[in-house]
């Protein structure tokens, strides 16, 4: 995810998995050399320009160093029908998580 807020959506939905917050890295390459060192990594970054770009360079420096998954982002998607562009907006779900 691109920062806390982001990751605090997802723990108040119920993940309890581990989430690496990219502005805590300082840069691209920085998180991408972190991140490689996990087999599979699900990117669920924003849906505005800036997260769009972003997930476009860090597949690309993660090509054939770890498998990346993008699954999540476009369920995220579908289920809310586009009104989710943050994924810190995904608390106004909270009240919906078991």
């Amino acid at each position: 995810v691109e920062g806390k807020r982001d990751s605090n959506a997802l723990r108040k939905l119920g993940f309890s998995g581990k989430t690496l917050e990219f502005h805590s890295f300082g840069g691209l390459v920085k998180f991408s050399d972190s991140v490689a060192k996990y087999k599979n990594v699900i990117l669920l970054l924003d849906g505005d320009r800036k997260g769009r770009y972003l997930t476009k360079r860090i597949i690309g420096l993660l090509e054939h160093r770890a498998k990346i998954d993008l699954s999540f982002k476009k369920k995220l998607n579908s289920i809310t029908k586009g009104k989710i562009r943050f994924i810190e907006q995904l608390v106004c779900y909270e009240h919906y998580a078991v």
